[in-house]
């Protein structure tokens, strides 16, 4: 962990980004647990994370909402986050997980109106597969797509509820394009990072 650490306070500081999403792989750790490794990201005093829910699949299942400014009183955008599992968890959003992202998109809508949302998960679903076409699409697609063990529909889910704009995803490291899907949804890979998808 210490090296990834190093690294990206080496790329935070060089890059001075308003905001960084980890979509997964970003940060290894040799030993310990990931609900350790959500521990320490959560020690740092600008860290955002947080733990999801008790009683659904899944630790980081949350969601953020974002402000115009300090003074604002209702959210601009809303920011979700799904664990999608990997490493020695099954990859995969359960439906427990999207009943959570059903309900907490309608309550906020009730409470808010329709805000405009972004979604991050770390594997893609099984709807990423085959919707690859150049001729739609931009980016590039230097990967195979990895998608999660079982269909779910998650894509679908995203255009009915919480005026979802794009959803991005990583695990596919040679992959960094978008595509609209149904509702005008856009599709996404996060853009990787290093000299190459897998560390080359």
């Amino acid at each position: 962990m210490q090296n990834s650490t190093r690294v990206m306070e080496n790329v935070l500081k060089w890059e001075q980004p308003d905001v960084v999403i980890y979509t997964g792989d970003d940060l290894s750790v040799s030993s310990g647990t990931r609900k350790e490794l959500l521990k320490f990201d959560t020690s740092y005093p600008l860290s955002l994370s947080k733990f999801g829910p008790d009683g659904i699949h899944g630790l980081t299942n949350y969601y953020l909402p974002l402000y115009n400014n300090c003074n604002a009183q209702n959210p601009s955008w809303i920011l979700y986050f799904l664990d999608s599992g990997g490493g020695t968890y099954p990859e995969l959003v359960y439906d427990d997980q999207i009943d959570w992202f059903k309900n907490v998109s309608s309550e906020i809508k009730h409470i808010y109106g329709s805000i405009p949302s972004l979604t991050f998960l770390h594997i893609p679903s099984t709807e990423y597969e085959n919707l690859y076409q150049q001729s739609l699409c931009f980016g590039m697609d230097d990967d195979d797509v990895s998608p999660q063990i079982n269909p779910n529909q998650l894509l679908t889910v995203l255009t009915a509820f919480g005026n979802t704009k794009a959803v991005f995803v990583g695990h596919d490291h040679g992959n960094d394009w978008c595509c609209p899907f149904a509702g005008g949804l856009m599709v996404c890979y996060g853009r990787h990072t290093g000299y190459g998808g897998y560390g080359e």
